[in-house]
């Protein structure tokens, strides 16, 4: 085979594996697996960006369930969250979050590894 046959080929098949990455991190489900890693980790309440993003998915029932994040999750279903989401314009804020999360789990200092 070709030696650029062979590259275009990878380079290609990279290309997909990215474009299907990206999708995936825009499914509905992905979005409502990334809410719910945040909500089942008392690392949002230390951080108010976070507690601000369950906030504006629903502010009047995050005052009736006393800010509780897996409560409110709860009452959405996946599609229902990404098109909130998608109204709010906070796949990056969610995104964002989550990825500052698994930072944080990831790190060596953390409280839990002393």
């Amino acid at each position: 085979m070709d030696d650029s046959v062979g590259q275009t080929v990878e380079t290609n098949t990279q290309n997909i594996t990215q474009q299907t990455l990206v999708l995936d991190e825009l499914s509905p489900q992905s979005l409502y697996a990334k809410c719910t890693t945040l909500a089942q980790n008392l690392w949002w309440s230390w951080h108010p960006e976070v507690t601000n993003l369950f906030r504006d998915l629903d502010p009047i029932r995050w005052r009736q369930l006393d800010h509780n994040p897996i409560a409110l999750l709860a009452e959405f279903t996946p599609e229902r969250l990404e098109s909130r989401a998608a109204e709010l314009v906070l796949y990056s804020r969610i995104n964002q979050a989550h990825r500052r999360l698994k930072e944080y789990l990831s790190a060596d200092s953390t409280w839990s590894n002393v």
